[in-house]
């Protein structure tokens, strides 16, 4: 079993783009169509705490593309079924790969 690689979110932004970065090069040869639908899994976490008064949001991630991959940087897009739903108020829900 190959070891895991450690990854942050450098930024995210309005429009639904997140910045990661890795704790090494990701040494793999360079593919979108490989890396959109083998390799990684995205999902949100949600917020679960006493302000959580809405258990009907919809955290489902549409869809998602990367759009830029270089050594220990990637950059992926992100479409969410219900953008007004994903971390509303003091709810901070949580991006999972």
């Amino acid at each position: 079993m190959a070891p895991s690689l450690s990854w942050e979110i450098e930024k995210s932004d309005e429009l639904g783009r997140v910045y990661l970065s890795f704790d090494e090069k990701i040494d793999i040869e360079y593919s979108k169509p490989m890396l959109n639908k083998e390799n990684i899994d995205l999902y949100i976490k949600p917020f679960i705490g006493e302000y959580d008064t809405n258990a009907t949001r919809n955290l489902t991630i549409k869809s998602w593309n990367v759009e830029n991959f270089e050594d220990e940087k990637l950059e992926i897009q992100l479409v969410f079924e219900k953008p007004l739903d994903i971390s509303v108020n003091f709810m901070y829900d949580t991006l999972v790969m």
